[in-house]
């Protein structure tokens, strides 16, 4: 991607963050980027054209956050890739805050966001996966019970944000870190309760 590009989905982020994707035109994103609006739509034909590059790169950067993890990650690993996934919906905070006018945008973008979505729900299962292999998570009851599970806890990861704004609070990960351990606590196994429990309590606090 050149420096160019780069720039503006940088500038554009950061406007998209803090006014939504519907109240910054083009002319804006150009201004923050510091280039004529000639110079951005050579780039990128509309709005559409960048949000669906940045769909990409949240993608990429979630594929990034798994390339450097071992195929049997141990439990701080896991940990740690949670809390990436963490940052990353800081990051890029605008795809929870503006979910439904997003999707209306195109049926382009639509199918776009529903494909981050599910690659995060995928994300989830796959941390379910090696947890079962390493017998720290009970095996599937059913064949599609990770699945559940895991959009139960997409569920909260994606709400964060908007239950943030909503009801002008923080969630901070602490918050979300209590909220998970009571969906996953009853599908640990003894030999994941003793793992987990004392290295959240440790990075996190006290976890009832």
């Amino acid at each position: 991607m050149s420096k160019t590009k780069q720039k503006i989905l940088e500038s554009a982020l950061i406007l998209f963050n803090e006014a939504g994707t519907i109240q910054v035109v083009l002319q804006k994103i150009a201004d923050q980027a510091g280039m004529s609006i000639g110079n951005l739509t050579y780039h990128y034909k509309n709005k559409e054209a960048i949000i669906i590059e940045l769909f990409d790169v949240i993608d990429n950067d979630i594929s990034a956050i798994f390339s450097k993890v071992s195929l049997m990650p141990t439990e701080v690993e896991i940990m740690e890739i949670e809390h990436k996934l963490f940052e990353l919906q800081d990051k890029y905070r605008f795809m929870f805050l503006d979910s439904v006018r997003l999707i209306s945008i195109s049926p382009i973008v639509a199918e776009k966001f529903r494909q981050n979505m599910k690659h995060q729900i995928d994300v989830i299962v796959t941390l379910m996966n090696i947890g079962a292999m390493a017998r720290t998570y009970k095996p599937e009851e059913y064949e599609g019970h990770y699945s559940q599970q895991a959009k139960i806890v997409w569920n909260l990861y994606f709400s964060r944000i908007t239950r943030s704004v909503v009801m002008d609070e923080k969630y901070e990960l602490i918050d979300l870190a209590n909220d998970i351990w009571l969906i996953i606590k009853p599908f640990l196994t003894e030999e994941g309760l003793t793992k987990y429990k004392p290295l959240l309590e440790a990075k996190m606090g006290q976890i009832h």
